[in-house]
């Protein structure tokens, strides 16, 4: 007997094609039944498409010369939207997630060296992508792409399934963030959708400072 229904949410994966020439990474977000084309913000990711309705998974087109960083955070980018438009309980957002002892906070805007030197340190719980709900945060991913004697490896991460909230917001290279800055550097939402307000909801009840190096973030967990 055949059934028919409607596509469900999370019935599609997100799918990742390696091996055409080129430095750059393309992602195509998939609507049942069509596609509507669009052009990303984001760096080193040429192209996406997308709709603010039934989407239910998406293309990713990698390069053969392509950053590895650049992959990681097309992945987290494509899984965040798909997740965040859904208006699941956890909002994912484009940060890293540091610990130490008691001290915790998000980082933003935080670039592969300083990746590097938080993981040497043990002081990451969820890097790139971090998923903030109101009973706590979770992670995307549970390892990290970084360069070491000048290979790409990557360093394992076995994160908690849900640490506490946290209500700090380090952000790096801006002295003197705002909440347009941080909306604007966070923001995964596709237009339409309840996460901006959700995103700007959580940037009103964080405290946001900034900093400029590793030594003021190690400042900052150590006190």
């Amino acid at each position: 007997m055949k059934v028919a229904h409607d596509p469900l949410s999370g019935q599609r994966p997100i799918v990742v094609y390696d091996g055409l020439s080129g430095d750059k990474v393309a992602l195509q977000f998939i609507q049942s039944g069509e596609r509507i084309v669009g052009l990303n913000h984001r760096p080193l990711v040429s192209v996406i498409s997308f709709t603010n309705i039934c989407q239910i998974g998406a293309n990713i087109v990698v390069g053969t010369d392509a950053p590895k960083r650049s992959i990681v955070d097309t992945i987290g980018y494509a899984s965040a939207v798909l997740n965040n438009n859904k208006n699941r309980p956890f909002l994912f957002l484009p940060c890293t997630t540091i610990f130490h002892k008691d001290k915790t906070a998000y980082l933003v805007n935080g670039d592969e060296t300083i990746l590097s030197h938080l993981l040497k340190s043990g002081y990451v719980y969820s890097p790139y992508y971090s998923g903030i709900g109101a009973n706590g945060v979770t992670s995307i991913w549970s390892g990290a792409v970084r360069e070491v004697a000048d290979e790409m490896v990557v360093s394992r991460i076995d994160p908690d399934n849900l640490i506490p909230p946290i209500a700090t917001i380090l952000v790096l290279g801006n002295s003197n963030p705002t909440s347009e800055d941080l909306l604007k550097a966070l923001d995964v939402s596709v237009d339409g959708t309840s996460a901006t307000q959700r995103l700007q909801s959580f940037v009103n009840s964080c405290n946001v400072k900034g900093v400029s190096s590793i030594e003021e973030i190690r400042l900052y967990l150590s006190n």
